[in-house]
C-alpha cells in the first residue's frame, strides 16, 4: 500500500504537529506500507498561482540548493524509518505526486491542495492538529474544512468545531511516547520551587504571559527557579535570573528536574510539552484553552487558569509552591490520567478509518 503524506514545509526543526505526523509514517512503514513525505518550499495554492517569473525561479532554485545541500530532510532531529522516502518539491501540485492508496493532508494549506487531485492519488485523509488561523484567514482555514476529505482530529474542541461547521470528524487523540518520557525521579523529592516552561516566539504560544507570571512567582518566592527550553536562541529579554535550554538533548532529565510546568498558550490543538511533563511527573499549570483540555479534571489532574490572565497563573503557582502536599497529588494523578494517551491506541483508531475507506472504496467499485 502506498501512502503520501503532505507536510507545509521543511521539517527541520521539531515542532508538535510534525512530530505527531512523522511518527504516523513511522508506524505505517513499520506495516509494511510504501511512505513518502513531501515538503513544499511554498506550500500555498493561491501563493502559487500568482507567482512572477522571477519568484518562480527562485524557488526552483530553492529546491535544487537544499537537494545538493541535502538541508531538507527531518531525519536531523526525528528517527524516521530508513525506508521512508522524502521529497523536496517546488509546491504540492500533483504533478509531483506518485500514484497512491492514501494521501494525507496536514495542514490546510495541504488539504487545498489534495482536495484537487483526481483519484489515482488515493483516498484522502485530512488531519487537523489544529485552527491553523495563524497561517491563514479563519475563512480560508473553515473552508479547508468543508472540503470533501475524510477529516480526522486530534483534540475535542477540535471535533466541536467541525460539528458547528456541519461538518463530519473522527476524534483521535495524540499519542505519547512512554519509552522517552516517563519518571526516573520521584515527585515527592522534587524541589517544590522549581518550575519549566517551553519557550516559542509565536505570540499566541503567550510565552510573555507566562514569564510576567513568573516574574511575579519570583517577587514572592525569591527561591524561585526557572528553566525554559526552545528550539529558539535566548532573546535578550529574558530575565538573567531564569536559565535557557537552547535545543536541549536531555528533556526528559529537565522535566523531572522540575516540580511544576507551565503553559501560557493563548491557542494549541492538543499541545504535547505539557503531556510530556505529566508523564515525568510535574504538576501542570496551563491555560483554559481547547488545546489543554483533554488532559484531566481541572484541580485533580492539574491546574487551568483563564488564558492572557498573568496573575491567576502566577497565582496557582504560588499556591503549588507553598503546598507542597496538593503539588504532589496533582502530579501523580496527571501522571496516572496521561497514560491513557498511547500511540498504540491513536494508530490502531487511524488504521480503523484507513480500512473503513477501502471498505466503502471496493463497494463502489463492485456497484
Amino acid at each position: 500500500m502506498k501512502i503520501n503524506i503532505l507536510l507545509p514545509g521543511i521539517c527541520r526543526v521539531p515542532t508538535g504537529g510534525a512530530k505527531v505526523m512523522l511518527e504516523y509514517a513511522n508506524r505505517l512503514a513499520a506495516d509494511g506500507m510504501d511512505v513518502t513525505l513531501f515538503y513544499p518550499i511554498e506550500p500555498k495554492v493561491n501563493t502559487v498561482n500568482n507567482l512572477s517569473l522571477k519568484r518562480k525561479i527562485r524557488m526552483y532554485r530553492k529546491v535544487f540548493t537544499k537537494k545538493l545541500k541535502q538541508k531538507y530532510s527531518a531525519r536531523i532531529w526525528f528517527p524516521l524509518r530508513k525506508e521512508i522516502k522524502e521529497r523536496l518539491v517546488p509546491y504540492l501540485g500533483e504533478q509531483y505526486m506518485p500514484d497512491a492508496d492514501f494521501t494525507f493532508a496536514t495542514a490546510w494549506e495541504t488539504a487545498e491542495w489534495a482536495v484537487q487531485y483526481k483519484e489515482e492519488k488515493g483516498e484522502k485523509l485530512y488531519l487537523i492538529q489544529g485552527y491553523e488561523d495563524w497561517s491563514g484567514t479563519r475563512e480560508e482555514v473553515d473552508n479547508t474544512w468543508k472540503m470533501p476529505l475524510k477529516k480526522i482530529v486530534i483534540a475535542n474542541w477540535l471535533k466541536k468545531h467541525a460539528d458547528a461547521l456541519g461538518q463530519e470528524a473522527v476524534l483521535i487523540n495524540n499519542g505519547l511516547d512512554f519509552n522517552r518520557f516517563h519518571i526516573t525521579q520521584p515527585i515527592e523529592h522534587r524541589q517544590p520551587f522549581s518550575v519549566l516552561m517551553s519557550y516559542h516566539t509565536l505570540t499566541i504560544k503567550g510565552s510573555k504571559d507566562g514569564i510576567a507570571a513568573l516574574e511575579i512567582v519570583k517577587k514572592e518566592i525569591p527561591e524561585l527557579t526557572v528553566t525554559l527550553f526552545s528550539i529558539y536562541k535566548k532573546p535578550e529579554s529574558i530575565p538573567d535570573w531564569i536559565r535557557f535550554d537552547h535545543n536541549p538533548v536531555y528533556l526528559k532529565e529537565l522535566y523531572n528536574n522540575s516540580a511544576i510546568f507551565i503553559s501560557p498558550s493563548l491557542s494549541e490543538g492538543w499541545a504535547l510539552p505539557p503531556a510530556e511533563a505529566m508523564q515525568c511527573g510535574c504538576a501542570v499549570v496551563v491555560t483554559d484553552i481547547g488545546g489543554h483540555g483533554d488532559y484531566g479534571i481541572n484541580g485533580r489532574d492539574l491546574l487551568l487558569t483563564p488564558s492572557g490572565d498573568i496573575k491567576a497563573m502566577a497565582d496557582q503557582i504560588i499556591q503549588l509552591i507553598k503546598n507542597n502536599d496538593r503539588r504532589i497529588a496533582i502530579a501523580k494523578a496527571g501522571n496516572t490520567i496521561i497514560q491513557q494517551f498511547t500511540w498504540e491506541a491513536a494508530y490502531t483508531k487511524l488504521k480503523q478509518e484507513m480500512d473503513i475507506k477501502q471498505k466503502q472504496k471496493e463497494i463502489l467499485l463492485v456497484q
